[in-house]
Protein backbone atom coordinates (compact mmCIF):
# COMPACT_ATOMS: atom_id res chain seq x y z
CA UNK A 1 0.00 0.00 0.00
CA UNK A 2 2.71 2.56 1.11
CA UNK A 3 5.01 1.93 -1.95
CA UNK A 4 2.07 2.94 -4.36
CA UNK A 5 2.02 5.91 -2.39
CA UNK A 6 5.50 7.48 -2.43
CA UNK A 7 9.02 5.39 -2.52
CA UNK A 8 10.61 4.37 0.18
CA UNK A 9 12.64 7.13 1.29
CA UNK A 10 9.39 9.31 2.16
CA UNK A 11 8.06 6.33 4.38
CA UNK A 12 12.16 6.48 5.86
CA UNK A 13 11.58 10.43 6.31
CA UNK A 14 8.00 9.65 8.15
CA UNK A 15 9.35 7.59 10.67
CA UNK A 16 12.45 9.55 11.25
CA UNK A 17 11.25 12.94 11.72
CA UNK A 18 7.59 12.62 12.18
CA UNK A 19 7.58 9.41 14.54
CA UNK A 20 10.50 8.77 16.09
CA UNK A 21 12.00 12.59 16.06
CA UNK A 22 9.14 13.38 18.01
CA UNK A 23 9.31 10.85 20.78
CA UNK A 24 5.58 9.25 19.74
CA UNK A 25 4.93 6.06 21.46
CA UNK A 26 1.82 5.28 20.68
CA UNK A 27 -0.53 4.81 17.12
CA UNK A 28 -3.05 6.94 18.57
CA UNK A 29 -0.65 10.08 19.42
CA UNK A 30 0.58 9.64 15.71
CA UNK A 31 -2.87 9.67 14.36
CA UNK A 32 -3.18 13.00 16.34
CA UNK A 33 0.04 14.66 15.10
CA UNK A 34 0.50 17.83 13.07
CA UNK A 35 2.59 16.21 10.37
CA UNK A 36 3.16 20.07 9.29
CA UNK A 37 5.59 20.36 5.85
CA UNK A 38 4.70 16.82 4.80
CA UNK A 39 2.18 17.47 2.08
CA UNK A 40 1.02 13.85 1.16
CA UNK A 41 -2.24 13.34 3.38
CA UNK A 42 -2.27 10.25 5.21
CA UNK A 43 -5.40 8.14 6.38
CA UNK A 44 -5.83 6.34 9.66
CA UNK A 45 -5.93 3.02 7.74
CA UNK A 46 -2.31 4.94 6.43
CA UNK A 47 -0.77 5.42 9.40
CA UNK A 48 -1.80 2.13 10.86
CA UNK A 49 0.27 0.64 7.82
CA UNK A 50 3.49 3.32 8.71
CA UNK A 51 3.26 2.26 12.24
CA UNK A 52 3.25 -1.78 11.24
CA UNK A 53 6.57 -0.88 9.36
CA UNK A 54 7.75 1.45 12.56
CA UNK A 55 7.87 -1.90 14.32
CA UNK A 56 9.43 -4.24 11.77
CA UNK A 57 11.71 -1.38 11.48
CA UNK A 58 12.43 -1.29 14.92
CA UNK A 59 12.58 -5.03 15.52
CA UNK A 60 15.28 -5.20 12.80
CA UNK A 61 17.08 -2.84 14.90
CA UNK A 62 17.11 -4.93 18.17
CA UNK A 63 18.10 -7.98 16.07
CA UNK A 64 21.12 -6.20 15.08
CA UNK A 65 21.89 -4.74 18.85
CA UNK A 66 21.92 -1.32 17.62
CA UNK A 67 20.15 1.73 17.36
CA UNK A 68 19.76 5.06 15.01
CA UNK A 69 20.20 8.62 16.16
CA UNK A 70 16.90 9.14 17.92
CA UNK A 71 17.31 5.88 20.12
CA UNK A 72 20.89 7.40 20.87
CA UNK A 73 18.85 10.41 21.71
CA UNK A 74 15.88 9.00 23.32
CA UNK A 75 18.29 7.69 25.75
CA UNK A 76 20.04 10.64 26.66
CA UNK A 77 16.81 12.54 27.03
CA UNK A 78 15.71 9.51 29.64
CA UNK A 79 18.72 9.72 31.19
CA UNK A 80 19.16 14.04 31.79
CA UNK A 81 15.74 13.48 32.76
CA UNK A 82 16.35 11.10 35.78
CA UNK A 83 19.82 12.31 36.89
CA UNK A 84 19.45 16.85 35.89
CA UNK A 85 22.62 18.20 35.11
CA UNK A 86 25.28 19.85 37.51
CA UNK A 87 23.65 23.57 38.42
CA UNK A 88 26.48 24.80 37.45
CA UNK A 89 25.02 24.77 33.98
CA UNK A 90 24.87 28.65 32.79
CA UNK A 91 22.83 28.13 29.42
CA UNK A 92 22.30 26.12 26.56
CA UNK A 93 23.18 27.96 23.37
CA UNK A 94 21.20 25.91 19.68
CA UNK A 95 22.43 27.46 16.43
CA UNK A 96 20.32 26.07 13.58
CA UNK A 97 17.35 24.80 15.88
CA UNK A 98 15.18 24.22 12.55
CA UNK A 99 17.30 21.36 11.83
CA UNK A 100 16.81 19.92 15.11
CA UNK A 101 14.18 17.23 15.99
CA UNK A 102 11.11 17.30 19.14
CA UNK A 103 13.40 14.89 20.65
CA UNK A 104 16.79 17.43 20.46
CA UNK A 105 15.28 20.24 21.45
CA UNK A 106 13.95 18.42 24.24
CA UNK A 107 17.01 17.65 25.33
CA UNK A 108 18.31 20.95 24.98
CA UNK A 109 15.33 22.04 27.42
CA UNK A 110 16.66 19.50 30.47
CA UNK A 111 20.31 20.16 30.02
CA UNK A 112 19.31 24.19 30.22
CA UNK A 113 17.04 23.46 33.59
CA UNK A 114 14.94 26.35 34.93
CA UNK A 115 16.93 29.33 35.13
CA UNK A 116 16.45 32.65 33.55
CA UNK A 117 17.56 33.06 30.12
CA UNK A 118 19.10 29.82 30.21
CA UNK A 119 18.36 28.32 26.88
CA UNK A 120 18.90 30.30 23.69
CA UNK A 121 18.10 29.12 20.36
CA UNK A 122 18.45 30.58 16.76
CA UNK A 123 16.83 29.04 13.47
CA UNK A 124 15.14 29.86 10.23
CA UNK A 125 12.57 28.24 9.04
CA UNK A 126 13.21 28.51 5.24
CA UNK A 127 16.57 26.96 6.11
CA UNK A 128 15.22 23.99 7.11
CA UNK A 129 16.86 20.59 5.30
CA UNK A 130 15.12 18.02 7.09
CA UNK A 131 11.51 17.03 6.03
CA UNK A 132 8.38 17.28 8.96
CA UNK A 133 8.52 20.31 10.74
CA UNK A 134 7.13 21.32 14.51
CA UNK A 135 6.40 24.02 16.63
CA UNK A 136 8.69 24.72 19.72
CA UNK A 137 5.96 23.44 21.44
CA UNK A 138 5.39 20.16 21.21
CA UNK A 139 9.22 20.28 22.68
CA UNK A 140 7.76 21.64 25.75
CA UNK A 141 9.80 25.19 25.29
CA UNK A 142 7.69 28.44 25.50
CA UNK A 143 8.91 31.94 23.86
CA UNK A 144 5.82 33.72 24.37
CA UNK A 145 6.88 37.39 24.97
CA UNK A 146 10.43 36.51 24.39
CA UNK A 147 11.35 35.54 20.85
CA UNK A 148 12.70 38.48 18.45
CA UNK A 149 13.01 38.47 14.69
CA UNK A 150 16.49 39.46 12.94
CA UNK A 151 16.18 41.46 10.24
CA UNK A 152 19.70 42.81 9.30
CA UNK A 153 21.79 40.37 7.09
CA UNK A 154 25.80 40.78 7.72
CA UNK A 155 27.62 38.26 5.99
CA UNK A 156 26.10 38.57 2.35
CA UNK A 157 26.56 41.45 -0.41
CA UNK A 158 22.37 42.53 -1.89
CA UNK A 159 23.29 40.78 -4.89
CA UNK A 160 23.60 37.03 -3.53
CA UNK A 161 20.86 37.45 -1.04
CA UNK A 162 18.92 38.42 -4.12
CA UNK A 163 19.88 35.49 -5.49
CA UNK A 164 18.82 33.19 -2.88
CA UNK A 165 15.55 34.94 -2.10
CA UNK A 166 14.04 34.27 -5.12
CA UNK A 167 14.10 30.60 -4.71
CA UNK A 168 11.66 30.74 -1.51
CA UNK A 169 9.82 34.38 -2.04
CA UNK A 170 6.99 32.15 -2.88
CA UNK A 171 6.77 29.72 -0.50
CA UNK A 172 4.93 30.11 2.72
CA UNK A 173 7.02 28.41 5.70
CA UNK A 174 6.88 28.04 9.57
CA UNK A 175 9.42 29.12 12.09
CA UNK A 176 9.30 26.55 14.72
CA UNK A 177 5.82 28.40 15.21
CA UNK A 178 2.35 28.01 14.91
CA UNK A 179 1.68 30.57 12.32
CA UNK A 180 2.82 30.52 8.72
CA UNK A 181 5.08 32.83 7.43
CA UNK A 182 5.03 34.17 4.17
CA UNK A 183 8.41 33.41 1.98
CA UNK A 184 9.45 37.27 1.10
CA UNK A 185 10.45 38.68 4.14
CA UNK A 186 11.70 42.29 5.05
CA UNK A 187 15.77 42.58 5.96
CA UNK A 188 18.35 44.77 5.91
CA UNK A 189 21.44 44.58 3.86
CA UNK A 190 24.56 46.43 4.51
CA UNK A 191 26.73 45.63 1.84
CA UNK A 192 26.57 45.49 -1.78
CA UNK A 193 28.89 43.45 -4.48
CA UNK A 194 29.89 41.68 -7.92
CA UNK A 195 26.48 39.95 -9.34
CA UNK A 196 26.11 36.35 -8.86
CA UNK A 197 28.00 34.58 -12.08
CA UNK A 198 26.00 32.30 -14.17
CA UNK A 199 27.65 29.83 -16.60
CA UNK A 200 26.29 26.68 -18.84
CA UNK A 201 28.15 24.03 -20.16
CA UNK A 202 27.47 20.97 -22.39
CA UNK A 203 28.73 18.17 -19.88
CA UNK A 204 30.28 18.12 -16.31
CA UNK A 205 33.55 17.91 -18.00
CA UNK A 206 33.18 21.33 -19.09
CA UNK A 207 31.68 22.43 -16.00
CA UNK A 208 34.74 21.76 -13.98
CA UNK A 209 37.01 23.14 -16.66
CA UNK A 210 34.75 26.53 -16.29
CA UNK A 211 34.72 25.99 -12.54
CA UNK A 212 39.06 25.61 -12.21
CA UNK A 213 39.60 29.04 -14.74
CA UNK A 214 36.72 30.69 -12.64
CA UNK A 215 38.14 29.99 -9.39
CA UNK A 216 41.85 31.11 -10.61
CA UNK A 217 40.85 34.04 -11.55
CA UNK A 218 39.19 34.91 -8.30
CA UNK A 219 42.71 33.74 -6.82
CA UNK A 220 44.40 36.06 -8.83
CA UNK A 221 41.91 39.21 -7.60
CA UNK A 222 42.70 38.35 -3.54
CA UNK A 223 40.87 35.80 -2.56
CA UNK A 224 42.56 33.09 -1.32
CA UNK A 225 42.26 29.46 -1.95
CA UNK A 226 41.50 27.93 1.76
CA UNK A 227 38.54 30.58 1.86
CA UNK A 228 36.37 29.18 -1.43
CA UNK A 229 34.03 26.85 -0.97
CA UNK A 230 32.75 23.97 -3.96
CA UNK A 231 29.19 22.67 -2.22
CA UNK A 232 27.43 19.82 -3.90
CA UNK A 233 23.41 18.10 -3.28
CA UNK A 234 24.31 14.70 -3.28
CA UNK A 235 27.35 12.66 -2.37
CA UNK A 236 27.19 10.86 -5.73
CA UNK A 237 27.97 14.66 -7.69
CA UNK A 238 30.17 15.47 -4.66
CA UNK A 239 32.43 12.52 -5.74
CA UNK A 240 32.44 13.55 -9.49
CA UNK A 241 33.13 17.02 -8.84
CA UNK A 242 36.07 15.76 -6.51
CA UNK A 243 37.52 13.37 -8.89
CA UNK A 244 37.47 15.96 -11.83
CA UNK A 245 38.73 19.02 -10.05
CA UNK A 246 41.40 16.87 -8.31
CA UNK A 247 42.56 16.04 -11.94
CA UNK A 248 42.65 19.21 -12.80
CA UNK A 249 44.71 20.33 -10.35
CA UNK A 250 42.70 21.69 -7.83
CA UNK A 251 43.96 21.95 -4.08
CA UNK A 252 40.73 19.76 -2.38
CA UNK A 253 39.93 19.53 1.04
CA UNK A 254 36.88 17.67 1.94
CA UNK A 255 34.57 19.17 4.89
CA UNK A 256 33.80 16.36 6.41
CA UNK A 257 37.58 16.45 6.98
CA UNK A 258 38.22 20.02 8.03
CA UNK A 259 38.48 21.11 11.63
CA UNK A 260 38.09 24.81 10.78
CA UNK A 261 41.19 26.27 10.45
CA UNK A 262 42.65 28.36 8.36
CA UNK A 263 44.94 26.46 5.51
CA UNK A 264 45.29 26.72 1.78
CA UNK A 265 43.07 24.31 0.16
CA UNK A 266 39.85 24.55 -1.45
CA UNK A 267 36.63 23.16 0.86
CA UNK A 268 34.53 20.92 -0.89
CA UNK A 269 31.59 18.82 0.45
CA UNK A 270 28.04 18.85 0.53
CA UNK A 271 25.30 21.69 1.10
CA UNK A 272 24.34 19.40 4.38
CA UNK A 273 27.62 19.84 5.72
CA UNK A 274 28.53 23.70 4.99
CA UNK A 275 25.58 24.35 7.62
CA UNK A 276 26.98 26.71 9.55
CA UNK A 277 29.16 27.97 7.58
CA UNK A 278 30.29 31.33 5.36
CA UNK A 279 33.48 31.61 3.01
CA UNK A 280 34.32 34.06 0.80
CA UNK A 281 33.13 32.53 -2.71
CA UNK A 282 31.19 29.22 -2.86
CA UNK A 283 30.72 27.73 -6.07
CA UNK A 284 27.51 25.58 -6.61
CA UNK A 285 27.97 23.03 -10.13
CA UNK A 286 25.29 21.86 -11.61
CA UNK A 287 22.41 22.56 -9.10
CA UNK A 288 19.49 21.66 -11.02
CA UNK A 289 18.01 18.63 -9.18
CA UNK A 290 20.07 15.06 -9.73
CA UNK A 291 17.19 13.19 -10.78
CA UNK A 292 13.36 13.80 -11.48
CA UNK A 293 10.99 12.39 -8.62
CA UNK A 294 10.08 8.84 -9.30
CA UNK A 295 7.06 8.81 -11.88
CA UNK A 296 4.80 7.12 -8.81
CA UNK A 297 5.38 10.16 -6.95
CA UNK A 298 2.34 11.67 -6.04
CA UNK A 299 1.55 15.61 -6.32
CA UNK A 300 1.92 16.06 -3.01
CA UNK A 301 5.11 14.05 -2.63
CA UNK A 302 6.99 15.42 -5.57
CA UNK A 303 5.65 18.87 -3.68
CA UNK A 304 7.65 17.85 -0.60
CA UNK A 305 10.53 17.04 -2.45
CA UNK A 306 10.77 19.94 -4.48
CA UNK A 307 10.71 22.60 -1.51
CA UNK A 308 13.36 20.39 0.15
CA UNK A 309 15.81 21.00 -2.77
CA UNK A 310 14.58 24.90 -3.26
CA UNK A 311 15.41 24.96 0.20
CA UNK A 312 18.81 23.08 0.15
CA UNK A 313 19.90 25.44 -3.04
CA UNK A 314 18.89 28.29 -0.15
CA UNK A 315 21.18 27.45 2.41
CA UNK A 316 24.14 27.10 -0.40
CA UNK A 317 23.32 30.16 -2.08
CA UNK A 318 23.69 31.91 1.53
CA UNK A 319 27.16 30.23 2.31
CA UNK A 320 29.04 32.84 0.24
CA UNK A 321 30.21 36.39 2.21
CA UNK A 322 31.51 38.32 -1.05
CA UNK A 323 31.10 36.05 -4.55
CA UNK A 324 28.62 33.51 -5.85
CA UNK A 325 29.14 31.68 -9.31
CA UNK A 326 26.35 28.76 -10.37
CA UNK A 327 27.14 26.43 -13.11
CA UNK A 328 24.67 24.17 -14.48
CA UNK A 329 24.94 21.24 -17.30
CA UNK A 330 22.91 22.84 -20.77
CA UNK A 331 21.50 19.29 -21.22
CA UNK A 332 21.30 16.83 -18.76
CA UNK A 333 21.36 13.48 -21.40
CA UNK A 334 25.17 15.21 -22.67
CA UNK A 335 27.43 12.68 -23.29
CA UNK A 336 30.25 12.78 -20.85
CA UNK A 337 33.78 12.66 -22.64
CA UNK A 338 36.54 10.34 -22.00
CA UNK A 339 38.97 10.98 -18.60
CA UNK A 340 41.23 12.26 -20.77
CA UNK A 341 41.86 16.29 -19.73
CA UNK A 342 42.72 18.67 -22.99
CA UNK A 343 44.67 21.64 -22.76
CA UNK A 344 42.41 25.14 -21.46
Amino acid sequence: MLAELAPARYWRDEIDHVIKGRGLRELADYEAVDRRGRTLPLTDTHKHTVWTLLHAYQDHLDRAGTSDNNDVLSAALRAVTCHPPDPNWSAVLVDEVQDLTVLGIRLCRELAGDGVDALFLVGDGQQALYPGGFTLAEARVSVTGRAVVLRTNYRNTRQIIDSARQLVADRDFTDLDTTTEPGHQEIEILRDGPPVRHQHAPHRHGLALLLRQVMRSDAATGIRWGDMAVLCHTHAHLDDITRRLTALGIPLRPLSDWDGEPDDQVKIGTIHRSKGLDFAAVYLPDLTPPRNPPTSATTTESNDWDVLHAQREYVARTRPRDRLWIGRIRSRHAHTPPTEHPRT
